[in-house]
């Protein structure tokens, strides 16, 4: 199997290398910047939070579509959201879908396909994503800080990379609803802003309480819009969506035991979010905690703590001091 990752940064190549190490011809779609990092480096290096790591050396890179004749059968498609709509991405994943490559979209948050489903062929798009944190080490080393597994829709060629990966030991998992996946992981994102505004590394930010209790009124917000929605969430995580908030709400010596597996972090683990402020890239805010905010008010859902969070990210984004004390009024 031919499989192609457009848009290769730290999520996409660390499925990539998974994918080469695991059998599959391995093409990726990046930056010449990463592209000459990948090669003075000798491949690709995988690490994780249990200490484990790998080493993929057997992948092609492009820096362009057309710069290549090669047909593909399955493209993960890992660019941020905001870049979906680039004329150039909507052009390559049209082509790629009218030769009959199955596009699995790889996104965070809500609504960043909204404007190019139309746009493909029918049958040939469905939605995944990754349900653990990828950050970049430079030197071509990309490390996972936290558990979790490359969640994709089943299908019979999504079925072939379930086998090979698992053979490596590698975590994946298929679904028939990924809707309801995606809803979840959101929920779960909804902490990647607030990651950025405290500064900590995500262990610490989780034994804190005052963050924590953030989050639990951001999640709670977004449980409300589901439930009026009449969505299904779905998490890795052994625990309902619906007891997260509470959860998160309780004092730091019961949540460290309780959540005892929620914190199997690696030490520095941050989001991606604060990897894109650190490197002054653009966040995908406006797909996350800003969507929910609108959403909220498109249902007359109050969603006071969302909006607080997607304005001081906004800040943070523009290189302003957020103030962290107008989150901690709310709650």
């Amino acid at each position: 199997m031919q499989v192609l990752i457009y848009g290769a940064g730290s999520t996409g190549c660390y499925l990539g290398a998974q994918l080469s190490i695991s059998g599959f011809a391995v093409s990726l779609l990046l930056r010449k910047r990463v592209e000459n990092e990948l090669r003075k480096a000798g491949g690709i290096t995988l690490s994780n939070y249990l200490g484990k790591t790998h080493k993929a050396v057997a992948f092609n890179t492009l820096t362009q579509l057309n710069a290549s004749e090669q047909n593909f059968d399955l493209c993960l498609v890992t660019l941020k959201c905001h870049h979906l709509n680039e004329p150039q991405v909507v052009r390559d994943l049209i082509k790629l879908s009218q030769e009959g490559c199955l596009l699995i979209f790889m996104q965070n948050g809500l609504g960043s396909l909204e404007n190019l489903k139309d746009k493909l062929q029918r049958g040939t798009y469905f939605s995944g994503i990754t349900s653990y944190n990828v950050v970049s080490l430079g030197e071509g080393k990309f490390h996972q800080g936290t558990e979790g597994a490359a969640q994709l829709p089943r299908h019979e060629k999504t079925e072939a990379i379930e086998s090979a990966l698992l053979k490596h030991n590698f975590a994946v998992e298929l679904n028939g609803d990924m809707q309801a996946i995606i809803n979840g992981k959101l929920l779960l994102n909804l902490n990647n802003a607030l990651n950025a505004l405290s500064g900590l590394s995500l262990k610490q930010q989780l034994e804190t309480r005052k963050w924590r209790r953030v989050l639990a009124a951001a999640m709670a917000e977004w449980l409300n819009i589901c439930k009026a929605q009449t969505q299904s969430l779905k998490i890795s995580a052994p625990i309902k969506p619906k007891w997260l908030p509470s959860m998160l709400r309780l004092p730091t010596p019961i949540f460290k035991i309780v959540a005892n597996k929620m914190l199997t972090i690696d030490p520095q683990a941050r989001s991606s979010m604060w990897e894109d402020i650190q490197n002054g890239r653009k966040t995908e805010i406006e797909f996350l905690n800003a969507e929910v905010a609108r959403l909220g008010q498109k249902l007359s859902i109050a969603t006071p703590v969302n909006l607080a969070i997607s304005e001081q990210l906004q800040s943070l984004e523009a290189g302003e001091e957020p103030n962290n004390k107008t989150l901690f009024r709310l709650i």
